[in-house]
């Protein structure tokens, strides 16, 4: 099982990271309870990867919340769902992350750390952002994918959010809603594996 950690942030609100290196069926034999998605997902997903990425989250949302039910649904949005929880779920290659909430709207994001960015840069990073190495790009592109999630109903553009400069030592940034004209707060870590975004309603401004 490689589940990374589990952070408590503050009361009633969790944060989670595992790095998926378990096959299909080493997941369905650690949880049996991730079985009867079984069938749902041999339908669904042609790829094994995105099948494990699935059932990652579920063992995630599990190991974080051992009474929640892992039958995660979603909204027409596309926002997940559980039931007396906050959750935002983020899986790339490689590794899933969950925040859940009894008390907050959550957000997370995580990304491989990988150069691809550069090519799509112009795509999210606005002209009055500060984004001029590969770090700060990932987390403007991260950053923004929290901030989406964190309030889906707006359907935020990347251009319709603009980071305030920020350093990599300050491990947050504030993110600008230029649609409804507020501020949230994002948390960022950076490793040489993946760069974590995450907010919960307590740090909105």
């Amino acid at each position: 099982m490689a589940l990374l950690e589990i952070r408590s942030l503050c009361p009633g609100t969790r944060l989670g990271v595992w790095k998926i290196q378990e096959t299909e069926a080493e997941f369905y034999h650690l949880y049996p309870s991730l079985y009867p998605f079984s069938k749902e997902l041999s339908s669904r997903y042609h790829n094994e990867c995105r099948r494990v990425e699935f059932l990652a989250v579920r063992a995630l949302v599990h190991e974080m919340a051992p009474d929640a039910d892992i039958d995660i649904q979603h909204n027409s949005t596309g926002k997940p769902l559980l039931p007396g929880w906050n959750i935002s779920i983020s899986h790339t290659r490689g590794f899933a992350a969950v925040i859940l909430s009894q008390e907050s709207v959550v957000g997370v994001d995580i990304e491989y750390f990988s150069d691809r960015v550069k090519r799509v840069a112009s795509r999210f990073i606005r002209p009055d952002e500060m984004a001029l190495d590969l770090p700060h790009q990932l987390i403007h592109w991260s950053a923004k994918e929290t901030v989406y999630k964190y309030d889906s109903e707006e359907d935020l553009r990347y251009k319709e959010m603009r980071l305030e400069p920020f350093q990599l030592s300050d491990g947050y940034c504030l993110v600008d809603n230029l649609k409804s004209q507020w501020k949230v707060k994002v948390f960022f870590e950076v490793t040489s594996d993946y760069v974590l975004t995450f907010t919960y309603g307590a740090y909105s401004c």
